[in-house]
């Protein structure tokens, strides 16, 4: 996948051994634990990417060891390793020997299952009523993978409520850098699927912590929170499907940033796999700023 923005072509991907239904073992490039969407949904999200409140807490992608497996009937577990939170514009030698551990627990107690890689919109119609329940947690001593002499740093993960780069200089106090920082984030997340009908709430748990800074900051933690909700109905089997969503975020620095969403999903093949999609959003005080997805730090107004 070539990404213009960032002058980088990723190439990834992972290998998979069962050795029963209860465990199977993965390495490559795997997700940090955590948010649901992280954990197989791409690329059948109500649009091309993720929400305002996901994108703007979540963790990221990385090279990682991890086991799966059903558990219990009907309840299925991750335990996951990785070498960092992020590897997006990383190299070997930015890396330290901190690493990343995540788990998350997925319970589908009516159907179990919830669709194709558990995607946005009820595209199969469920006869049933479909329940997907699940937790997440994801923790690292996250470091901002570049010298002190550095300005930007490396990591661009995590970002402050209002857009900005948390390990850049001058993030929490003018001319001052946070070098190390521990990263906790965590997710519940529901979702019911019925004759055409999907509900998705999740909610987002972030705690910065313990920073390691050349210089004082105003505060020695960062707890933000927020959450989104999705609905969406198939108006027409397996062609047409219209949402609505929103977000809101709950921020220390009181900025309080919001989406409202619409938008509309036409399948000319009646297929997952081959789709027109028209959206439109209006964002206040933009907390995301990404290369991949529709947000720009501080933005304000309709995209």
């Amino acid at each position: 996948m070539g990404v213009a923005t960032t002058n980088q072509v990723l190439i990834f991907g992972n290998l998979t051994y069962t050795v029963t239904k209860g465990f199977r073992l993965g390495v490559g490039i795997g997700p940090n634990l955590g948010a649901r969407s992280l954990q197989g949904t791409w690329p059948y999200f109500n649009a091309s990417d993720r929400q305002l409140a996901e994108e703007s807490l979540r963790p990221g992608f990385t090279s990682s060891l991890w086991v799966t497996g059903e558990m219990l009937p009907r309840l299925n577990y991750t335990l996951s390793v990785g070498n960092n939170l992020s590897q997006l514009g990383t190299t070997a030698s930015n890396l330290t020997r901190d690493l990343t551990t995540s788990a998350s627990l997925l319970w589908m107690p009516t159907t179990g299952e919830f669709g194709e890689r558990g995607g946005n919109g009820d595209f199969e119609k469920h006869k049933n009523l479909a329940t997907r329940f699940g937790v997440s947690y994801v923790h690292s001593r996250d470091d901002r993978l570049a010298p002190l002499s550095d300005a930007a740093a490396k990591n661009t993960q995590v970002k402050l409520s209002d857009g900005l780069n948390f390990y850049d200089r001058g993030s929490l106090a003018d001319g001052v850098t946070v070098q190390k920082a521990n990263f906790d984030e965590g997710s519940v997340d529901v979702g019911f699927k019925i004759k055409g009908f999907h509900f998705q709430l999740d909610y987002f748990f972030r705690y910065l912590s313990k920073f390691v800074t050349d210089g004082p900051v105003p505060v020695s933690s960062l707890f933000d929170h927020g959450g989104q909700l999705s609905l969406s109905q198939m108006v027409i089997d397996k062609t047409l499907n219209v949402y609505v969503s929103s977000t809101y975020l709950f921020d220390q620095f009181q900025r309080y940033p919001w989406e409202a969403v619409v938008g509309l999903n036409y399948y000319p093949i009646k297929r997952r796999s081959w789709r027109l999609n028209a959206q439109m959003i209006y964002v206040d005080r933009s907390s995301a700023d990404s290369y991949f997805g529709y947000y720009l730090k501080g933005l304000k107004g309709p995209i």
